[in-house]
């Protein structure tokens, strides 16, 4: 089996997930990183964290990515998408990913799993993945939902810490931010 591994990921969290992922699966695996034309920063700064949230909510992915090189995946058997959710969305890079008519041609016809790792709240973007599959003509076949487990209050004061000031470890009375090092070891190997 070859299965193409698209991904998005400033902190490297989507990266590792998608690579554990892989790591239990048999034959040819090949990654290709989703590079944005605009480089999203990482960390943020509060005044770029909070610009982006009319264009990713809108949908309207303002850069799009570089162009890929599909030729040693063309008979890719399965594709996985990794990411991230910004706003209750995909991220922008992932929309320039989903809309770009290549990656949609390249689609088309192919079993897709989306690899999710987000905060909480991940139903609006599953569902916005979905409509652009659709879109496509690709056939998802699956979703993998590897999110921060601590409650809301708390995961949005731990994800604003890690966006804005790159500090993912614990500190003070707050735990550590994003998807947890064992839900990411333990992903599906």
């Amino acid at each position: 089996m070859k299965v193409a591994v698209f991904y998005y990921s400033q902190s490297g969290q989507a990266l590792r997930i998608a690579e554990h992922i892989c790591k239990g699966m048999k034959g040819s695996i090949v990654f290709r990183e989703i590079v944005p034309r605009h480089p999203w920063p990482f960390p943020w700064s509060r005044e770029e964290f909070f610009d982006v949230f009319p264009e990713t909510r809108l949908e309207l992915p303002p850069f799009g990515n570089e162009p890929m090189d599909f030729s040693d995946i063309e008979n890719a058997d399965v594709v996985m998408v990794a990411g991230q959710s910004w706003f209750l969305s995909p991220s922008l890079p992932l929309q320039s990913f989903f809309t770009d008519p290549q990656v949609m041609a390249y689609l088309n016809g192919r079993p897709v799993i989306f690899v999710n790792a987000c905060r909480n709240m991940w139903l609006m973007t599953s569902r916005k993945v979905k409509d652009y599959l659709k879109e496509a003509g690709a056939n998802m076949v699956g979703q993998i939902i590897l999110q921060d487990r601590r409650q809301n209050l708390v995961s949005a004061l731990t994800i604003v810490r890690w966006l804005m000031h790159g500090k993912k470890e614990a500190s003070g009375l707050l735990p550590d931010a994003g998807v947890s090092e064992k839900d990411i070891t333990e992903a599906l190997h």
